[in-house]
């Protein structure tokens, strides 16, 4: 099953400023995700943010935090952004 994509805020800002291929890349990476949201401690971990414990999958140069809203079958996808930056679920 295929989860809905949700972007939030700071990954939708991410998206709106990327170029277009970074665009496409991070589209399969998130359709990837969404066919399999879970931890396989290969390219998905855990990214704790206390109280609450996300996911973050780190591949292709990029990394995006998100979290699984099963009551809506969605992927809340926090934010986006490129390998060499350190990930955040806050405004810069």
């Amino acid at each position: 099953m295929a989860y809905r994509i949700v972007p939030l805020r700071l990954a939708e800002v991410f998206l709106q400023q990327a170029s277009p291929d970074v665009q496409q890349k991070i589209q399969e990476l998130l359709n990837e995700i969404s066919n399999n949201p879970f931890v396989d401690m290969k390219t998905k971990f855990y990214f704790p943010a206390p109280p609450v414990m996300f996911t973050i999958c780190r591949a292709e140069g990029f990394w995006i935090v998100y979290y699984l809203e099963e009551s809506s079958s969605s992927l809340k996808i926090i934010n986006i952004g490129y390998a060499k930056q350190k990930p955040t679920i806050r405004e810069p």
